[in-house]
């Protein structure tokens, strides 16, 4: 298995992610033709910190705004606004932190609001990989895995 690209949701693409995706599809081309049975893998990470910030800033700042043509650059300018709004005003981080403990306890607003937005990256992902011609096998995402990462902690904490 060769895992690359592994983009996060409600965050940009980024330079350093398109190395990843090319060299990534390069390796998974060149194991194919030496004759070894490649599956490649793209994992995403689709919840945290990061996915909080981004939407509490849309929840606060934009609420009901659609990204338009350029999904990226929309995604790209609420990330970098939440970022620069929790510098400087550290009394958000309160905010963020419920809005992560509700996305991670699944609270249905925000899932849904999480899963509309996480679309809207997932469709710039799908363009990127497009554009570079890197193909998948499997997908798989963080939010996959919660479930079984909390019988772990609970296990590893008992």
């Amino acid at each position: 298995m060769i895992e690359y690209s592994g983009l996060n949701t409600h965050k940009p693409v980024h330079i350093g992610h398109l190395r990843n995706i090319v060299l990534g599809a390069c390796l998974t081309r060149l194991t194919r033709a030496s004759g070894v049975r490649v599956i490649a893998a793209d994992f995403v990470n689709d919840l945290g910190l990061h996915v909080a910030q981004w939407l509490w800033c849309y929840q606060k700042f934009h609420a009901n705004e659609k990204p338009g043509a350029d999904v990226g650059d929309f995604m790209m300018r609420l990330y970098v606004e939440a970022v620069r709004e929790l510098e400087a005003r550290p009394e958000y981080d309160a905010e963020v932190r419920e809005i992560l403990k509700k996305l991670e306890s699944g609270e249905s607003a925000t899932r849904r609001l999480w899963k509309k937005t996480r679309q809207w990256s997932l469709k710039e992902f799908a363009r990127v990989h497009q554009e570079l011609d890197a193909k998948f096998d499997v997908f798989y995402a963080e939010s996959d895995f919660i479930s079984e990462r909390r019988k772990v902690v609970d296990r590893l904490v008992t």
